[in-house]
């Protein structure tokens, strides 16, 4: 090596990975253990750029020369090797490669460490995953779509639960994942299916949509399970909550505007009920009170204002005769006040340019490559006249 200190810590232990190894190179049992960690310690610590290739070729040789339980540790760290460039690469011939060396690793020493390790990677290799997402609020008597992303299995079971906001608090309360399914799993069933998915075999995750039924006005969760039975015993489960319902609002402030969700009407008379949290120091937790109720004008709005009595955070339930949003997200009051500096326009186009918002619709909120777009604008701007007319009341 060329070097310019010669007191350099990494440099010195290559020095004695060296010596060790040509010291023991005529044993009959050299030291492969040390070999296989020199090798390691150059590859975490090598700055050089085909450190990848050179640890790979490495390991094999060490393997492939000696084929004892001794070597079979590199036999493992190639396969170990191989699967985390695979999953950095989505390379499925990469994983391919590797669960062919763990599987000789555990054939030809099957009573040494290394393949109680390789069984472990294998194992954890041939996994399967499961995740589902869908728009957090979908549209009433119309189908939509439920993105799957999937690993090792080619068939799921689906079904759906239609649940209260109460029941999604207590289920969010559970302490464990296994738990939380527990108390989902012994819910009413509203519907259930099952869903065939494309066959890979390349270890990788994948992802596909699947359609999901209309449903009518409410809350669910839908629920997927490799298993058809839906047990919690070596089985893979997921759960994604939405709401189905054509009400939708924007805010900004404390201003805001309900809307039809397809057609993006104002909706006139709508109630709103104002739910604020507020800490309960015995029940170490967060309560959900009702503060008061309020109706929107003909335009959809209404506002919520920041006084003594409503503070932090609120979650508005919104209701017409057919139809109701009880969203579980909050709504932070974070309060817009204009009035508290001085109203310095003098022309109305140069306020309107400057308060001008617009707030983009898309159809759905997931898309394949290649689908078209199609989304629709609101434009809106605050009135001039009225916010200098209560500045000068004020």
């Amino acid at each position: 090596f060329t070097y310019r200190d010669s007191l350099s810590a990494l440099l010195n232990a290559i020095y004695i990975f060296q010596k060790l190894i040509r010291f023991h190179a005529d044993d009959i049992n050299p030291l492969i253990d040390v070999d296989i960690e020199r090798i390691q310690f150059i590859f975490q610590n090598g700055v050089f750029a085909n450190k990848d290739s050179l640890y790979e070729s490495a390991l094999k040789k060490v393997y492939t020369t000696f084929q004892n339980d001794e070597a079979a540790h590199a036999g493992y760290l190639l396969g170990q090797f191989l699967y985390q460039q695979g999953k950095e690469t989505d390379s499925g011939k990469l994983i391919k490669e590797a669960v062919w060396w763990l599987k000789d690793v555990v054939i030809q020493h099957s009573r040494s460490r290394s393949a109680i390790e390789s069984k472990n990677l294998l194992a954890e290799i041939n996994s399967p995953e499961l995740s589902l997402k869908t728009a957090k609020v979908n549209i009433p008597d119309k189908p939509f779509l439920t993105f799957v992303s999937f690993r090792n299995t080619n068939q799921i079971s689906l079904r759906l639960v239609k649940i209260t906001k109460q029941q999604n608090e207590e289920i969010y309360e559970e302490a464990t994942q296994q738990k939380r399914f527990q108390k989902i799993l012994s819910l009413p069933v509203f519907k259930s299916w099952n869903q065939d998915l494309p066959l890979m075999t390349d270890y990788l995750s994948h992802s596909v949509e699947i359609k999901t039924d209309a449903l009518p006005v409410g809350e669910y969760l839908l629920i997927a399970s490799k298993k058809k039975d839906f047990s919690l015993d070596s089985n893979v489960l997921a759960a994604q909550h939405f709401y189905v319902s054509n009400i939708s609002y924007i805010q900004k402030g404390t201003n805001y505007f309900v809307l039809n969700r397809t057609s993006g009407d104002p909706l006139q008379n709508a109630k709103v009920e104002i739910w604020e949290s507020v800490y309960n120091p015995q029940q170490r937790k967060s309560i959900i009170k009702k503060s008061r109720g309020i109706f929107t004008d003909k335009n959809g709005f209404f506002s919520i204002e920041n006084t003594d009595s409503l503070k932090g955070s609120v979650t508005l339930n919104i209701s017409t005769k057919k139809d109701y949003l009880l969203m579980d997200n909050q709504q932070g009051l974070y309060v817009y006040n204009p009035f508290e500096k001085n109203f310095d326009y003098d022309d109305q186009k140069e306020y309107d340019e400057d308060n001008a918002r617009l707030f983009f619709f898309t159809d759905r909120s997931i898309y394949r490559p290649g689908q078209t777009v199609y989304f629709k604008g609101i434009g809106v701007t605050k009135n001039y006249r009225t916010l200098k007319n209560q500045l000068l009341k004020t």
